[in-house]
């Protein structure tokens, strides 16, 4: 984030604060969430692709109906956790000036001389957003395991 928002301006190219913050989590999140997809793919049994291809499924079909929904379904508690992270990887921007809620957070205890209060409705925020999102993981991650279970026995 500091690269891109102190570097590049020397090679003529200005991107403002808040476009800057969210390059900068892009580039993150997509270089944890390519590996994650990566490992899903690699777990998938090479079987499965041949029978695939045999019934006549193109490559196109073997990725969108055989191979991404079980990367999907089975790496769905790290692509959540990613996302999580990520969401509370938003108070970095603060570094580059960005306007965001840690930082007004920070200026009304400044202001106010009450920083525990308005620290822990920041934290009970970010609990706000994140549950949310952490419960639905569990219950596609117990849905998945539910069917798993009937589709061996």
């Amino acid at each position: 984030m500091v690269w891109i928002f102190y570097a590049l301006p020397i090679t003529g190219i200005n991107i403002p604060a808040f476009e800057t913050a969210t390059i900068a989590l892009i580039l993150v999140a997509t270089a944890f969430v390519s590996e994650i997809v990566r490992s899903g793919i690699e777990a998938i049994p090479k079987g499965q692709i041949e029978s695939a291809k045999i019934l006549g499924y193109t490559k196109i079909q073997v990725i969108r109906y055989i191979i991404l929904p079980q990367v999907f379904m089975r790496n769905m508690p790290q692509i959540i956790n990613e996302f999580a992270t990520i969401m509370k990887d938003t108070t970095l921007a603060v570094i580059i000036g960005v306007n965001e809620l840690l930082h007004n957070i920070s200026n009304a205890a400044v202001l106010s001389y009450r920083p525990l209060e308005l620290y822990t409705i920041l934290g009970i925020l970010f609990l706000a957003i994140i549950l949310p999102i952490t419960i639905l993981s569990k219950k596609l991650e117990f849905k998945e395991r539910i069917k798993k279970r009937f589709v061996r026995t």
